[in-house]
């Protein structure tokens, strides 16, 4: 087992977290998986509660910034170092708290790792967390296994996503923009439309691209988040629209004086 230092920049998930390799190495940004641990999958909609509440306590046990003790067993399928997470300032080890929470269920833990298999039967004895009641929020790897894994971290999202969820929320806004357009809101000069439209356009799409953003922090669907990036966007083109009329009628109120 090999150990680093590292410092914690975002926690996507309630076993997933990314680091900087800041101390001692190359600055690189890399995946650490928590070893031994397996936590509810926010894609599952029977187990986003239970996802969101893992992730939320492993946001508190660990500080964006803080820097960690990471102790490397290996690498999984996908990339991600497979590690112990350590807290530095009082030795607490992450995924031994998950475990003892409720918060995930043991996953291809080694019998050696006693700690872990006690932290569990606690928890189940107590019925905290997932153990409250029988569900698919006991035994996460099984979805996973049906799910193929799909990231719940947006910075692993292909482009090919982001670009969709932007053509949904520009949709939103064009739909508004003709709406005003055809309620006698054309200006008079052309560019001034086209600019106009392209401010909207730009605007509409990051809405949409902000929204597949949130939605991978509340867990939502995949038809949730494309429905609310249209509406999204239609609301940001209306925003802009707002923003234009007040402009506009400063100016008028500047000309007459």
């Amino acid at each position: 087992m090999t150990s680093e230092q590292m410092r914690v920049s975002y926690t996507p998930d309630g076993d997933t977290i990314r680091c900087w390799r800041t101390v001692g190495q190359a600055a690189a940004e890399v995946r650490v998986r928590l070893a031994y641990i397996d936590a509810p999958e926010i894609g599952n909609p029977q187990t986003t509660a239970y996802a969101v509440s893992a992730r939320a306590y492993l946001r508190r046990l660990l500080a964006l910034g803080e820097v960690v003790d990471v102790r490397i067993v290996g690498q999984d399928l996908y990339g991600r170092i497979l590690a112990e997470v350590i807290r530095i300032r009082d030795g607490g080890n992450c995924g031994l708290r998950l475990i003892h929470g409720g918060y995930a269920a043991l996953w291809q833990c080694p019998r050696s790792r006693g700690e872990y298999y006690a932290a569990q039967e606690i928890a189940q004895r107590k019925r905290l967390g997932i153990w409250r009641t029988p569900g698919p929020w006991q035994t996460p790897w099984l979805y996973r296994g049906r799910a193929a894994t799909m990231s719940h971290d947006p910075l692993d999202y292909p482009a090919s996503r982001y670009l969709l969820y932007a053509l949904i929320g520009l949709i939103g806004g064009l739909v508004a923009r003709l709406q005003y357009w055809a309620g006698g809101e054309i200006p008079h000069c052309w560019r001034c439309a086209l600019f106009r439209l392209g401010v909207d356009l730009l605007t509409s799409g990051f809405c949409g691209v902000l929204t597949l953003w949130l939605s991978a922090e509340f867990g939502l669907s995949g038809v949730m988040t494309a429905f609310l990036a249209g509406i999204s966007g239609h609301m940001g083109s209306r925003a802009l629209f707002l923003v234009e009329r007040i402009l506009q009628r400063r100016l008028q109120r500047l000309g007459e004086k």
